[in-house]
């Protein structure tokens, strides 16, 4: 009977946070980044298939890339397919998330560097959107 409680209890500690069934990495979001980092990524789009993959799990492999340096073809197993974790970095990069999400993982206080990060781009769209604040006029 005391086997079955401790493997009943092994059991529960090795639930992953994300829908997959795999163990936990040292390096896998915290519930509370991931509340953050769902926020700002982009909803899935209208056209082609519906997305299969987990965001968290993808985001998960690319902190894992970061941190134990890897090459992409060396992701574990456990991660979705190396491919689609490029391909939505690839995505993410072009879009400028990428720079938000490092921060975010990083930062001892995410909610702050999304903040700081969200105010960095609001200032650089209203020099965009206002002439007068470029520093030279390419129609002279």
């Amino acid at each position: 009977m005391l086997v079955l409680l401790l493997k009943a209890s092994e059991q529960k500690e090795e639930q992953p946070m994300s829908g997959a069934s795999r163990r936990r990495y040292p390096s896998d979001l915290t519930e509370f980044k991931w509340q953050l980092l769902a926020r700002i990524l982009p909803p899935p789009s209208h056209k082609g298939r519906h997305r299969s993959t987990d965001l968290r799990d993808v985001l998960n492999a690319i902190n894992y890339r970061w941190q134990t340096n890897c090459s992409w073809r060396m992701l574990p197993h456990d991660f979705p397919a190396w491919q689609t974790v490029y391909t939505y970095y690839q995505h993410w990069l072009k879009l400028g998330l990428i720079g938000v999400v490092r921060d975010v993982i990083l930062s001892n206080n995410p909610d702050s560097a999304l903040q700081l990060r969200q105010k960095q781009c609001a200032s650089v769209a209203q020099v965009v959107e206002n002439p007068s604040h470029r520093q030279h006029d390419l129609t002279a």
